[in-house]
């Protein structure tokens, strides 16, 4: 299965770090007022299970009501932001820019695919390198759109390459249009198919056709596994799962054919804790339903001689490899058992199983015989994260991608043990003037949560330096160490950057997970408070220097920590979060969540979601922190309504005079896709708020 380009989440804000440009300086002083916009509001009162729920600001939920107020708000953000302009941000981001970036590989017959972006292109290209011969750009979305904003969102070729289907969208909706392009001529096919989000797709052995999944027009559910014939009328597509097998609206099937076309596997998530397994036999048309009565999560590896290879959570919250034999109820063979380290992802090729494991918070990757047996484990460059993990079950090739805090991303090959470096993002970076420090921290009830905290070598800890907490906690996401370029400026100014391993996240296994979920949600918002008040005791920083940040559910965890400790910080930022979780199911499509939050509608499950709900926890005459929150209107996945409503409420009840600043973002969604020089300016907004009030 090829990269999905676009599919995760959130993903963390982490670092690249070097040295060289000075700190920069304020070109004014003196705020410059905007006229202030007063937002709609009613004396919205509810009863809901018995308890009593207000929403003064619901009509800001109605783009037609709120256009006003956001209109008010951007003149409000861009007065602040010229107000406190300072010399050289944006420049010295243009700078770190310029590095280019690299996505992961997956192999094909002599083909191998990958995405690159250099200088100032605003989308990464999407790459193929026929044998040995010099990579070609395939599919480049910065020649599609003069303003750079289509983006590739997926890809998947055929077993020998020669074709390869891919989703493109517009302004990071993420709403993908499916094509097929040829990969030698460059020339496309008729096949055009709408609203295929993150797109699952397997090919038939013979590239005649394809399974995959889509949606309805213009829905945000139902998503269902169709067949599509090359050359046919999509509409005409036959629906081969729909109801039967996913019941439930929220239901997210994903597809993987064996190698000789005879089985096909669907797996039916619900949530990011279980999944079900469902095997089709394509000659007899029989369905298997796999270990219905085995709950947990199943994550499909490779289905051989009618046996499927999956990694699971089922009795190993640490995750194990399993093979099972569905003509069989209790036909299961561990191959590779739980380790002491959980297991993140696993490929299985033509020879070997690997496995990705984090150990600290860092990679480890382990080469295992089909047979179960451990051949030894992959040596990395240093600590760092391994993602994009490829391999085919008929194919005894393996890729995988690296990167750390320091090493910009590289593609390497597996040879046995030994990877081999096939493709890296060159930089003249030089990172020895900075230390990462891994510690462990207690949270409020003795938990150790590690943390990375990044910074100067020569840093002194007499809690003068400002400090950016960054903090996601769910999901199961890891935050692992990652390069990326926004944050050098911070160390530039002499800023101390931290990364929580938040309770809700996967960094120690199913477990930690779950120890975030549902009503045990307030212990990632008390992992993230102990997380601050660990850098303000060991001297790293005071409340008056420390900034907070966060963005989708780490916005989420941003509201939380304003309205729950704002004493602890002078600045928080949080982009395309969720602040309303009483009503955060009326907006499409978070139903998809209730697996991870709760539901409003349940009666058992409201009263945690209210009092931790940001929208809802906040109080008048409060001396609130610096507060800049960020939205988009073609976000797909959180509504702007969210950060909407907060912001008014925010602004309505702080004392204190501290601003709260809300940018409204157009032709921006919820982040997968956006252009570079939009990202740049979203920096750039994001570290001059945060120079203009850590004073």
């Amino acid at each position: 299965m090829a990269p999905r380009l676009s599919t995760v989440t959130v993903a963390a804000l982490l670092i690249a770090a070097c040295g060289g440009a000075p700190p920069v300086a304020p070109t004014q002083d003196a705020p410059v007022e905007s006229p202030q916009q007063a937002p709609p509001r009613i004396d919205a009162v509810e009863t809901l299970h018995g308890l009593t729920v207000r929403d003064p600001f619901r009509p800001l939920e109605q783009r037609e009501a709120a256009q006003a107020f956001i209109d008010a708000q951007n003149a409000q953000t861009n007065a602040w932001m010229q107000a406190h302009a300072r010399a050289g941000v944006r420049e010295r981001l243009d700078q770190l820019f310029d590095i280019g970036s690299l996505g992961g590989a997956a192999h094909a017959g002599d083909r191998v695919f990958f995405t690159r972006k250099e200088g100032d292109q605003e989308q990464a290209v999407l790459y193929v390198q026929v044998g040995a011969g010099a990579p070609r750009p395939l599919i480049d979305p910065n020649a599609l759109d003069a303003e750079g904003r289509v983006t590739l969102d997926w890809y998947y070729p055929t077993r020998d390459g020669r074709l390869l289907a891919y989703g493109l969208s517009k302004d990071g909706d993420e709403n993908s249009t499916l094509r097929v392009i040829d990969v030698d001529s460059g020339a496309h096919r008729p096949d055009e198919i709408a609203f295929t989000r993150a797109c699952s797709l397997a090919w038939l052995p013979d590239a005649s056709g394809f399974y995959y999944t889509r949606y309805p027009a213009t829905e945000a559910y139902d998503r269902h596994v169709w067949f599509h014939r090359l050359g046919a009328d999509p509409a005409q597509d036959e629906r081969v799962i729909g109801k039967e097998r996913l019941p439930e609206r929220t239901d997210w099937p994903g597809v993987l054919l064996s190698p000789d076309g005879r089985h096909l596997l669907m797996v039916r998530y619900v949530g990011w804790s279980e999944s079900t397994l469902h095997l089709l036999d394509r000659a007899t048309g029989a369905w298997t339903d796999v270990a219905p009565e085995k709950p947990g999560l199943f994550e499909p590896l490779a289905v051989l001689d009618g046996q499927i290879w999956a990694a699971t959570k089922h009795d190993a919250p640490r995750g194990r490899i399993v093979r099972i034999d569905p003509a069989r109820p209790q036909g299961w063979a561990e191959v590779v058992p739980q380790q002491e380290t959980p297991l993140e992802a696993s490929a299985v090729s033509s020879d070997a199983i690997v496995t990705l494991h984090l150990d600290a918070a860092a990679a480890k990757i382990q080469r295992w015989g089909r047979d179960g047996k451990l051949q030894g484990e992959v040596p990395l460059p240093v600590a760092g994260t391994v993602s994009d993990l490829f391999a085919r079950p008929d194919d005894p090739r393996v890729h995988l991608s690296f990167q750390s805090f320091f090493v910009p991303p590289s593609i390497y090959r597996l040879d046995g043990l030994k990877p081999q470096l096939t493709a890296k993002v060159e930089t003249d970076l030089d990172t020895s003037a900075y230390v990462v420090d891994q510690v462990e921290y207690r949270s409020y009830d003795g938990t150790a949560v590690p943390m990375f905290v990044i910074h100067r070598k020569d840093l002194k800890r007499d809690g003068t330096n400002r400090t950016l907490l960054y903090g996601y906690g769910g999901f199961n996401v890891s935050m692992t160490p990652s390069f990326s370029r926004n944050v050098l400026f911070w160390l530039e100014q002499g800023g101390v950057y931290a990364v929580a391993n938040l309770r809700g996240g996967g960094e120690r296994g199913e477990a930690w997970h779950q120890a975030g979920m549902f009503d045990r949600k307030f212990q990632v918002f008390a992992d993230f408070e102990y997380a601050a008040r660990h850098l303000i005791r060991e001297g790293y920083t005071r409340p008056s220097r420390l900034a907070i940040l966060g963005g989708s559910n780490g916005g989420l965890l941003v509201g939380a920590l304003v309205t729950r400790a704002p004493f602890l910080f002078r600045a928080a930022v949080g982009k395309v979060g969720l602040y309303d979780m009483v009503r955060f199911t009326k907006f499409p499509p978070a139903e998809l969540w209730i697996k991870e939050y709760g539901s409003p509608d349940d009666p058992s499950q409201l009263p945690y979601l209210w009092a931790y709900s940001p929208y809802h926890q906040v109080l008048e005459g409060v001396e609130y922190p610096a507060v800049l929150l960020t939205t988009a209107d073609k976000d797909t996945r959180v509504h702007w309504a969210h950060t909407a409503k907060f912001a008014a409420a925010l602004q309505a009840a702080s004392a204190g005079g501290r601003p709260v600043l809300m940018r409204f973002e157009t032709q921006a969604g919820h982040g997968a896709g956006k252009r570079t020089s939009a990202v740049i300016e979203e920096y750039a907004e994001l570290y001059q708020f945060l120079l203009g009030t850590l004073e």
